[in-house]
C-alpha cells in the first residue's frame, strides 16, 4: 500500500485537470522501448549534425559550451512540441459502458486524470463507472474483474501497470474489452519486459513511437536545461524513485541526456524510496547530498510534490546559493515557484488531462476498428522558467482547446 502511494505522487502531474495516466500516462500494444521512438535527443543530435553540413559529433559543443545536440532540444522545449489534436476520426461509438479504474480517488492526481476520463467518455454518450483503487493494487484486480462481469465494452486505467494486474487485463483482452491505461505500462515495456502487451492501445505522443518513452523524453528536456544553465559545466544532485516505472523511465531519460555532455557529471544519485517519504530520510539524503557536494551546482528533483513535502525544507536548512533547481509537472506550484525566483527554476509541462481525453479517443477508435495503430494525438511538452513560456497568472495551460477538438470528432456524422 506504501508503495503504491508512492507512485502515485510521482504521477502528481501537472496542471489543468492533471490527468495523467495516465500515459503516462498509458503504455502500450507496441514496443514502448526509447530505442525504437525517434526521441528528442537522437533527432536533435541528426538535425545539428545535418544544418551544419559538417560531420559534427552529437556531443559538440556549441560556442556557449553547451553540446550543440543538447542546445537543439532546448530550443525544441522553448518551441513546444504540442501539435493539434486529431482532425479526424469515427465518431463517437454509440451504447458503449466503460469503466474506469482509478490508481486511488484520494491521490489529487490519480482523481484528475479518472474524473477526466470520465468527463470525456460522458462527451462519448457512453455510460461511465468509476472505480476507486484506493491505492492498493489489489484492488486495481478487482476493478477490472467488475468491469468484466458487467460486461464493459472498454476498460481506463489509471497507473496500472501490467504487473499489477495481468491476469484480468488479459481475460478483459480475450473477451473483447478494449483496454487503455494512462500513466501505466505494459508487459512489453523496454525496462522491465514481462511478456506480450495486454492492453488494446496506448496514447501516441507526436512524434514518439511506443508509450514508455514519453516519461524518458519527458525528462531529456530537464537535463537539456540543466546543461544550459551551467554553460556546459552541470554537476548534478540526481533524485529519482527506483522500483517504480515511471521513475526509472524518467531517470533514463535524464542519465543520458546529460551524457551528451563530456563537461559534466552527476556527483550524487539519490534513490528516494517510500520509506525515506514515510519520515525525514529524504529531506536527510538531499541535505547531506547538499553539504557533501559542495561543488554541485544543479539539484533534478524528480517529482512535482517533493519540493513541497520535503526539498524545500532541504534547501532552506542547507542555504545554498547559486543552485539550477529543476523539476516537472508545472503545477500551479511549481509556477508559483518560478515566479518567486527559486527554490524551483524550471518545470517542463506536460497535460495529463488532455492525455485522458486522447485516450478515451483511443478507446473510441478501437471500437470503430479493433487493432488499429493509434494516432498521433498531439500531446508533446513545454519547458517553462522564467524568460519562456511562464503564464501571466498561477496556471499553466496547453496551447490547443483540445475538448472541443475532441468533441468536434466525436460528433462528425
Amino acid at each position: 500500500m506504501t508503495q503504491t502511494f508512492s507512485r502515485a505522487r510521482l504521477l502528481r502531474a501537472a496542471a489543468v485537470a492533471t490527468a495523467v495516466a495516465a500515459t503516462l500516462v498509458a503504455t502500450a500494444c507496441s514496443s514502448s522501448s526509447p530505442s525504437s521512438s525517434s526521441s528528442p535527443s537522437s533527432s536533435a543530435a541528426s538535425t545539428a549534425t545535418a544544418s551544419s553540413g559538417a560531420t559534427t559529433s552529437a556531443t559538440a559543443a556549441s560556442s556557449s559550451g553547451v553540446p550543440a545536440a543538447v542546445e537543439t532540444l532546448l530550443q525544441q522545449g522553448y518551441k513546444g512540441t504540442f501539435q493539434p489534436p486529431p482532425t479526424s476520426g469515427p465518431k463517437a461509438a454509440t451504447d458503449k459502458k466503460v469503466w474506469v479504474i482509478s490508481c486511488g480517488q484520494i491521490a489529487a492526481t490519480c482523481a484528475s486524470i479518472a474524473d477526466a476520463a470520465v468527463a470525456a467518455g460522458q462527451k462519448l454518450g457512453w455510460k461511465m463507472t468509476l472505480f476507486d483503487g484506493k491505492l492498493d493494487p489489489t484492488l486495481y484486480t478487482t476493478g477490472i474483474l467488475e468491469a468484466i462481469a458487467d460486461h464493459a465494452n472498454g476498460i481506463l486505467t489509471v497507473a496500472v501497470d501490467c504487473s499489477d494486474a495481468r491476469a484480468p487485463l488479459a481475460q478483459a483482452k480475450a473477451d473483447g474489452i478494449m483496454t487503455v491505461t494512462v500513466s501505466g505500462f505494459d508487459c512489453n515495456n523496454s525496462i522491465d519486459p514481462t511478456g506480450s502487451p495486454v492492453y488494446s492501445t496506448y496514447v501516441k505522443y507526436t512524434g514518439i513511437d511506443g508509450y514508455g518513452t514519453t516519461y524518458a523524453d519527458w525528462k531529456e528536456y530537464d537535463a537539456a536545461w540543466d546543461i544550459a544553465a551551467t554553460d556546459g559545466k552541470a554537476k548534478v544532485i540526481n533524485s529519482y524513485s527506483p522500483g517504480y516505472l515511471v521513475s526509472e523511465f524518467q531517470n533514463q531519460g535524464f542519465t543520458d541526456e546529460m551524457k551528451l555532455c563530456a563537461t559534466c557529471s552527476i556527483v550524487d544519485e539519490l534513490g528516494i524510496t517510500a520509506t525515506d517519504q514515510e519520515g525525514t530520510g529524504a529531506q536527510d539524503k538531499l541535505q547531506s547530498a547538499l553539504l557533501q557536494n559542495p561543488d554541485a551546482n544543479v539539484v533534478q528533483v524528480g517529482v512535482d510534490d517533493w519540493f513541497e513535502r520535503f526539498a524545500n525544507a532541504a534547501f532552506k536548512e542547507v542555504n545554498r546559493s547559486g543552485l539550477e533547481v529543476s523539476g516537472d509537472e508545472c503545477s500551479n506550484t511549481a509556477i508559483a515557484s518560478i515566479k518567486a525566483g527559486g527554490p524551483q527554476k524550471v518545470c517542463i509541462a506536460r497535460d495529463f488531462s488532455w492525455e485522458s481525453w486522447a485516450a478515451m479517443d483511443e478507446l473510441n477508435r478501437q471500437f470503430a476498428s479493433p487493432g488499429s495503430a493509434p494516432v498521433d494525438e498531439g500531446l508533446g511538452f513545454e519547458i517553462v522558467d522564467a524568460t519562456h513560456n511562464l503564464p501571466s497568472g498561477s496556471t499553466w495551460s496547453p496551447p490547443f482547446n483540445f475538448e472541443a477538438d475532441y468533441e468536434k470528432i466525436w460528433s462528425t456524422q
